[in-house]
């Protein structure tokens, strides 16, 4: 009897030992089966993470060597231009004036510069255009991601704006007017060395091309801010209502009056005249380089988060990092 109670006390504790053993097992298998499934799932979030990263570094990169020929172009153009403005002094073009009378040429060199700029601002559009179908589904699997991508977004289309302007702005305006002024000029070539200017003026304006070249200036709404110069004082908001309305030649007495006012600044002051534009094309270019230049922060922000791979980094904080001086230098960089 004391056998068999002992038996059946062994049996017990065996079967009590299977159990507690089974169990273990279990639990052991189901953690290990969570463990390698989120193993696997790490594995998978990082194989995606180190693709992003490699997907953006590439487009960072083609988007370097794209804005460093853009702006190789725009410092052939700008740096002529910004050495000989003096913003503070009373004629503030001389220098630039000057540089043009000495060198007859350099108005071309200059529009052809404008025209390499507008090729490469072509360029980097298309390419921030092409290129958001691989960035999108980056940003939005990022936290934060959606912030990002509604800036990325804006300067899509601040670059898109900044691309006009290169293409009907003041930039349009510089070939323009060079082409009026070298069909002035080559009228005024006809007319007698010591004519009075009051004569050269009348022999442009009965030419009616040299009409119709002018009238094409005067009545584009781009160039507001130069072609306000020679509007008569007070004649502004009659002017661009008309301009707007097309009732421009109803007032036939505003419009010869303001052509006057071209024609005659174009024989006295043909160099300033230039100058002008060319500050105001200077400005134009510098203000898209800036635009170009606000995808690379952002996407060397974004090279950094994915780099970091810290939940806690927000890249709105990383993009102002990167816009400081202390980094890339947004707007006192060329670069």
């Amino acid at each position: 009897m004391p056998s068999m109670l002992t038996e059946q006390v062994q049996l017990g504790f065996d079967i009590a030992t299977s159990v507690t053993i089974i169990g273990a097992l279990i639990s052991w298998s189901l953690e290990s089966r969570r463990r390698a499934s989120k193993e696997r799932q790490l594995g998978l979030n990082e194989q995606a993470r180190v693709a992003s990263l490699e997907k953006v570094q590439t487009i960072l990169s083609e988007f370097e060597t794209s804005f460093s020929d853009m702006v190789q172009s725009c410092t052939q153009f700008t740096s002529p231009i910004r050495r000989r403005v003096n913003t503070q002094s009373e004629s503030p073009f001389a220098a630039l004036e000057r540089y043009l009378t000495n060198r007859p040429g350099e108005i071309d060199k200059l529009v052809e510069s404008l025209e390499q700029i507008r090729h490469h601002v072509d360029i980097y559009y298309e390419a921030i255009q092409k290129r958001r179908y691989s960035l999108v589904p980056v940003l939005d699997s990022l936290s934060g991601g959606e912030k990002f991508l509604t800036a990325l977004q804006q300067d899509i289309r601040e670059i898109g704006h900044a691309h006009d302007s290169i293409n009907t702005g003041y930039v349009a305006l510089l070939k323009e007017f060079h082409q009026l002024t070298q069909y002035a000029n080559s009228l005024l070539e006809s007319a007698p060395q010591d004519v009075e200017d009051s004569e050269k003026v009348d022999l442009l304006m009965n030419d009616g091309s040299f009409i119709s070249r002018s009238y094409a200036l005067l009545a584009d709404a781009d160039y507001d801010k130069w072609v306000d110069s020679f509007v008569p004082s007070g004649k502004e908001p009659e002017f661009r209502e008309r301009r707007d309305n097309n009732t421009l030649t109803d007032n036939t007495q505003l419009l010869v009056h303001i052509n006057i006012n071209l024609a005659g600044n174009l024989i006295r002051n043909q160099q300033r005249l230039y100058a002008q534009i060319l500050w105001l094309a200077c400005k134009q270019v510098s203000s898209a380089q800036v635009e170009c230049k606000d995808i690379l922060i952002k996407l060397s922000a974004l090279t950094h988060k994915l780099m970091a791979n810290n939940e806690e980094t927000q890249l709105e904080d990383i993009i102002k990092l990167y816009e400081s001086d202390e980094y890339f230098g947004r707007t006192s960089s060329v670069r």
